[in-house]
């Protein structure tokens, strides 16, 4: 995964700040059999953003936190 392995300066924990100097990663996964979908926006301080996506998926009824 680039976020892990930081092959993209842009991509992931790191990555480029925002005009308020604060990197903040957002993601989502779907899973098209179930069509069910997890999704984040906004996370500062977090390593795995699609991790906690799929938290979202496997343990909420949210779509989007």
């Amino acid at each position: 995964m680039c976020e892990t392995e930081q092959c993209d300066g842009t991509v992931g924990f790191g990555g480029s700040p925002d005009e308020l100097g604060e990197t903040t990663l957002d993601a989502m996964i779907m899973d098209g059999t179930a069509m069910d979908v997890g999704a984040v926006g906004g996370l500062r301080r977090i390593k795995n953003a699609i991790g906690v996506a799929r938290k979202v998926l496997e343990h909420t009824t949210h779509t989007l936190l």
